[in-house]
């Protein structure tokens, strides 16, 4: 998901105001901020595009243990899924990541 924040400079603060910013990423796991400065009306703006994914609870959410999301999938759907976390598992690979 990508989520663009334009945050307005608040000289009660000196600083720009990233309060909106911070609520929407408190419950995701941000991937990643960019940020790019501009002005518009003679106010200065800082914009964050924020690429994020929902959080994840725990490690062991994901664990062999806690199958639950084996019932989620009908039989059709096993080939795409297993593609998928092939790519994943080679993409991790490839990056020194885990999946």
């Amino acid at each position: 998901m990508l989520r663009i924040f334009p945050l307005k400079f608040q000289s009660t603060l000196g600083a720009f105001d990233d309060a909106e910013l911070q609520a929407f990423i408190k419950d995701k796991e941000v991937l990643s901020i960019r940020d790019h400065f501009f002005t518009k009306d003679e106010m200065p703006y800082l914009a964050g595009p924020s690429t994020d994914v929902p959080a994840v609870e725990s490690a062991s959410a994901a664990s062999p243990r806690n199958e639950k999301w084996r019932e989620v999938l009908e039989e059709g759907d096993w080939p795409l899924f297993n593609t998928l976390r092939e790519w994943r598992n080679r993409l991790a690979n490839e990056e020194g990541m885990p999946p």
